[in-house]
């Protein structure tokens, strides 16, 4: 697919209305054809290849069983996922970034309330109780937030060695 620009009607120069130049976009296509034209010689050995090909990959690929994937037949094991100490993690870092994230937007809201209503910062009952978080509940969860992205960061760095 290609974007070609026309030039002005009588192709010379852009089509101009009053000071400003304005050019046509046209996009042309091309028609592919899907199925090969048959008959004699018209690609006949290419179907053939492409059935040998075909028939060449249901033999390797591994056999298919009754069982269907979503039934709740017991004949299958099932593996329990193992979870490493980096995945539990990084587990616990989302879920603080999201307390994080809603505290700043608690923030947020209490210092437009205070604002709105024009009172002294911190004299709004959202802020107060926001406030008195801060010390045991926001701090922490900042703390916990920068040790784990830390402790994350430094387990991928010695993976990462360790694999060299």
């Amino acid at each position: 697919m290609s974007l070609g620009f026309n030039r002005g009607l009588n192709g010379s120069s852009p089509m101009q209305l009053g000071s400003q130049q304005h050019c046509r976009i046209e996009r042309t296509s091309r028609i592919v054809q899907a199925v090969p034209p048959t008959g004699e010689g018209t690609g006949g050995e290419e179907m053939d290849s492409m059935k040998d090909d075909m028939e060449r990959f249901r033999r390797s690929s591994v056999p298919t069983t009754d069982i269907h994937p979503f039934s709740r037949s017991n004949s299958m094991p099932k593996e329990e996922p193992k979870m490493s100490v980096k995945d539990i993690i990084d587990k616990v870092l989302i879920a603080d970034f999201f307390l994080v994230v809603f505290a700043l937007a608690w923030l947020g809201v209490g210092l437009a309330v205070a604002q709105s209503g024009g009172t002294d910062l911190g004299t709004t009952p959202v802020l107060d109780v926001w406030f008195g978080l801060w010390p045991t509940l926001w701090q922490g969860a900042l703390g916990l937030l920068m040790a784990g992205a830390l402790t994350s960061g430094g387990l991928a760095w010695i993976a990462e060695n360790k694999s060299k």
